[in-house]
């Protein structure tokens, strides 16, 4: 899983969520750094997205990937699927190794 900072679980993968996913709910409002742990919201009704996504609190909340408490064991398949295409070294890790290791079945 992700998180545990500074102590990470795994040091292949950093969650890139926050960069690759834009989670707007029903009453327009924008969630930083994921769905289920807002801690910043925007109004995209009210804001342009691109402006959003490009202002100073978004990229810090970026920058710091999965070193939230609440990222702690994180496994959820957005975090997973936008963080693995970041590094080729974790695709090989993941689904390479994985399928030579007779992990993947």
């Amino acid at each position: 899983g992700f998180g545990g900072h500074p102590l990470y679980h795994q040091k292949i993968l950093r969650c890139h969520v926050a960069e690759s996913y834009i989670f707007i709910s029903h009453d327009g409002l924008i969630h930083y750094p994921c769905k289920i742990h807002p801690i910043m919201s925007f109004n995209a009704l009210e804001h342009p997205i691109s402006t959003i996504y490009k202002s100073t609190d978004v990229r810090e909340i970026m920058k710091n990937h999965d070193n939230y408490d609440f990222c702690n064991n994180c496994r959820l398949g957005c975090a997973i699927a936008s963080s693995i295409p970041t590094r080729w070294k974790t695709v090989y890790a993941k689904y390479v190794k994985g399928f030579l290791d007779g992990n993947l079945r």
